[in-house]
């Protein structure tokens, strides 16, 4: 780390600190990021535990920066939804600056998977959260044309109360973006795995970002890694097209259940390097995900006959009937052994001669 990233990054905080004015006491470190340091701390005026993500101090000199992000936070505050973490306020006095927002008493999906035995979440497992997961992005794009910008696992917090909640929508890609602006940019970003191509070449933010970053995180919880995760991860993310999940697992060495089909191909259409080629929307990504499995010839056949019959009714009518029709046939063949055993004592059938 060079000297002007260490200098920017050293909050000099600690438990017990009241900050912003002396509102908020700082009770614990709750995680670094590359240009922040998140703190659990006790709002002392509205008397509630918050988050309070610690921004660069040398943002504090800049008057139209802390405008930009006053109306950032502005709009992140409409975010009420259950699956994303709420935004409170822009909080600053002469040496702090940080954004409130609610505490989430969990883990990371990122933190989760460490305690698993092939650092991995099985598809079984994770089809919950992505619902949720989409039903956040799903209000945040339609509701209020707002992007993430930064979706990884380390963004995706695991209530136990509440499911899955969604933060940091925005902020980490502007923080990164004006610290590289003031040259104090770290050799290495922890989350480009999960940048779309476009991002990685510094176009402007679009939905279809978010929509390869989903596709991205979705690799990541089944596999282990992201779609690209050692080497030139730049060049490979504009260049190269990514492998199946099934196929990175073998790569792995690591035996799991089988990958659906269906999952499959909607991780490799989030993970096209057009953003044309991906699909429009989370939701549509969610229907692929869901998409049943092609049923067999049995099944086929059986619908086919059924749905042969003129109606409805005469379909629940023939299986109404079904039970008399064959107590009826069965009487019959009992009733025809009977009677054929009784000519036959009487002597009215003749014996069979060879």
């Amino acid at each position: 780390m060079s000297k002007a990233t260490a200098s920017v990054t050293d909050f000099q905080l600690s438990p017990g600190l009241r900050v912003c004015g002396a509102r908020y006491l700082l009770k614990r470190l709750i995680g670094r990021a590359e240009f922040s340091e998140l703190w659990l701390a006790r709002d002392i005026k509205n008397t509630r535990d918050v988050a309070l993500k610690f921004l660069p101090k040398p943002f504090l000199q800049d008057t139209n920066l802390l405008e930009f992000f006053r109306e950032e936070v502005s709009r992140e505050k409409l975010l009420k939804h259950p699956h994303i973490v709420q935004v409170y306020e822009l909080a600053h006095d002469y040496d702090s600056l940080a954004i409130a927002m609610e505490f989430v008493d969990g883990w990371s999906l990122a933190t989760l998977k460490i305690d698993k035995p092939d650092r991995r979440h099985s598809v079984s497992e994770i089809a919950p959260w992505l619902r949720e997961l989409c039903d956040a992005l799903t209000f945040a794009h339609d509701e209020f044309g707002i992007l993430h910008g930064n979706l990884k696992p380390s963004n995706l917090l695991l209530s136990g109360r509440d499911g899955i909640k969604v933060s940091d929508f925005g902020f980490a890609a502007h923080i990164r973006n004006e610290c590289s602006k003031r040259g104090i940019a770290k050799s290495g970003y922890a989350g480009i795995g999960y940048l779309s191509p476009q991002q990685v070449m510094g176009e402007s933010p679009a939905r279809a970002d978010d929509i390869y970053s989903f596709g991205a995180v979705i690799f990541d919880l089944v596999t282990g890694t992201p779609p690209f995760y050692k080497g030139e991860i730049l060049t490979q993310i504009c260049s190269l097209k990514p492998p199946r999940m099934g196929r990175r697992l073998t790569e792995l060495g690591i035996r799991s259940e089988a990958i659906p089909p269906a999952w499959e191909e909607a991780v490799a259409a989030c993970l096209e390097k057009s953003p044309s080629d991906r699909p429009g929307t989370v939701e549509a990504v969610l229907r692929l995900l869901e998409r049943p499995e092609p049923k067999s010839r049995a099944n086929d056949f059986t619908e086919a006959v059924e749905s042969a019959l003129p109606t409805t009714a005469i379909r629940r009518e023939s299986r109404r009937l079904t039970p008399l029709i064959t107590t009826i046939a069965a009487t019959f063949v009992v009733f025809v052994a009977v009677a054929a055993y009784w000519f036959a004592r009487s002597g009215q059938i003749a014996p069979v001669v060879a």
